[in-house]
């Protein structure tokens, strides 16, 4: 049974998994936003007063939501295989740089549990960890 917990990404221990787009890698990869949406968000937060974020189009909380899912599940589509790699691990800590309510990782716990659910695999939701 895979237990899938969420920190943030100064969270060091060896179940972490990095899912941002500016420095994840490998399986991380296949969680990460895309930059258009974090962007997106980003600007949307800001009411576009930080330069940083202005080239993209802002988007509200729904529509990082539905461009979020959609991403994942066009990798999915492409290639299950990883993300069920990902639930034949014991332990999985999905970290990101966001500190509010409002995060990708929890959406991202979502989404593993609805795949865990639909192969008929265990999973478990284990909640937020504080950074060791």
């Amino acid at each position: 049974m895979c237990i899938i917990y969420t920190s943030r990404i100064a969270y060091r221990g060896a179940d972490r998994l990095d899912t941002t787009v500016k420095s994840g890698e490998g399986l991380g990869k296949l969680l990460a936003p895309t930059w258009a949406l974090v962007g997106g968000i980003k600007r949307h937060e800001t009411e576009g007063r930080d330069p940083r974020w202005l080239r993209y189009e802002p988007l509200t909380q729904e529509q990082y939501i539905d461009g979020y899912y959609a991403v994942v599940r066009e990798r999915y589509k492409a290639d299950a295989t990883p993300f069920l790699e990902l639930l034949e691990r014991e332990r999985l800590v999905i970290c990101c740089y966001c500190a509010g309510t409002f995060c990708h990782r929890y959406l991202a716990v979502d989404i593993l549990a609805k795949i865990a659910e639909a192969k008929g695999l265990l999973c478990e939701c284990g909640g937020e960890l504080p950074i060791r």
